[in-house]
């Protein structure tokens, strides 16, 4: 009876026993790490960012007033007051970037917020600081000229000449007048490397005036062996031509222009062989204008370029070459593409009615509608206005 008794007390108070010392060492194990305090979470990529540039960033100039233009102009003060606003511009321009790129990794709604309004005091900021770069090129363009040509280990001290294109323009008085000392050490850069060059050939691009010394220039670069180069001198002179300018010097260089305009050396030579038509189209000679008209019969495929010389001497051809151009015309609508096929709709307008609506037939044909539109988008040549005080900017392309 005592050993019953016994085995019915064991049975029943071991477990209870080991529940009790599994329970107490559960408990040890919760209260340990209840104890230890969690590992919190570092600064998102958006705050780390936020308050790096804030540290990191280049001083503000400490004064912004304009200096003194009474004679003699502290050449030395404006240089260093112009090289701190410079460094300023530039971070500022480059953090307004980066913000927009944060934006999709911004983690919470207030660090979105916290870009946009990071975004709009560096964009205010960085507009008042160009204006102030501007004050301070026109106050001594010279040594606005000075750093461009000498200054190499200024960042991006090329695209400061389009800071001082309105005095370099003020400078050309003719065509054939000599370059003034500012366009000389300019011109310079015509023998730098390709981004002098390139930058150089689209600084042109943005002034209204050219002498014999800048169409030169330009001819020779646009057989540049860099691609960027030869495309951004001939946007510069396709604005000069379209606009009326260097017409003798474009007469005297038809068979350099007709060498141009076969180049075909890499994708993007159609805005060379493009800018060269519209050259010898605004030359009003005969050579030039049979020419523009040889390229609009037999070139494998005709673009905007082609249509726009062919439109600048049309009216002249009709009356020498009447047949040739009808011809032309009907032959083209199968070479043309998109919406440079509907520009040579407007173009037929300057044929008689019956050449007119033979033309119409084949245009019916094959034309896409949607881009008739489109063909009103772009107008011709057209002068333009007065150089714009702007940093210089070039046109890239990239082929994958």
């Amino acid at each position: 009876m005592k050993f019953r008794t016994a085995a019915v007390l064991a049975a029943v108070l071991i477990p209870l026993l080991a529940l009790g010392t599994v329970v107490f060492v559960a408990a040890r194990r919760s209260a340990a790490k209840q104890a230890t305090p969690p590992a919190l979470p570092g600064p998102s990529k958006v705050a780390a960012w936020l308050a790096e540039g804030r540290s990191k960033a280049p001083a503000a100039p400490e004064s912004t007033d304009p200096v003194s233009t009474v004679a003699p102009i502290d050449r030395t003060q404006i240089r260093h007051l112009f090289v701190t606003h410079l460094e300023r511009f530039r971070y500022v321009g480059r953090r307004s970037s980066k913000c927009k790129e944060l934006w999709p990794e911004a983690a919470t709604e207030e660090e979105g917020r916290a870009l946009q309004r990071e975004k709009i005091l560096l964009d205010a900021e960085w507009a008042e600081l160009s204006g102030k770069l501007c004050d301070l090129a026109a106050q001594d363009p010279g040594m606005i000229a000075d750093l461009v040509r000498s200054a190499r280990d200024l960042p991006e001290r090329v695209r400061l000449m389009g800071l001082i294109a309105p005095e370099v323009d003020d400078e050309i008085t003719s065509e054939d007048a000599p370059s003034g000392p500012l366009l000389t050490g300019i011109l310079t850069l015509a023998t730098g490397d390709t981004e002098d060059r390139m930058h150089l050939a689209a600084f042109v691009g943005q002034l209204t005036r050219a002498n014999r010394d800048i169409g030169t220039m330009l001819l020779t670069l646009m057989k540049d062996p860099d691609p960027q180069v030869r495309m951004n001198a001939s946007h510069a002179l396709t604005g000069l031509a379209g606009a009326g300018k260097l017409k003798e010097l474009f007469s005297q260089e038809t068979a350099a222009l007709q060498q141009l305009s076969l180049l075909d050396e890499g994708p993007m030579d159609h805005h060379t062989r493009g800018s060269a038509l519209i050259a010898l189209a605004s030359q009003g000679t005969d050579p030039g204008d049979d020419w523009v008209l040889y390229r609009f019969e037999s070139a494998p495929s005709l673009d905007h370029f082609n249509i726009r010389a062919m439109k600048m001497v049309a009216r002249r051809i009709v009356q020498r070459h009447l047949g040739r151009l009808a011809l032309a015309m009907q032959n083209a609508v199968d070479r043309a593409q998109g919406s440079a096929l509907v520009e040579l709709r407007y173009l037929a307008n300057l044929l008689p009615e019956a050449s007119r609506a033979e033309f119409q037939r084949a245009f019916d044909a094959k034309v896409d509608r949607r881009y008739e539109d489109k063909a009103r988008m772009l107008p011709g040549l057209a002068p333009r206005g007065r150089a714009e005080r702007n940093m210089t900017s070039v046109t890239r392309f990239s082929v994958d």
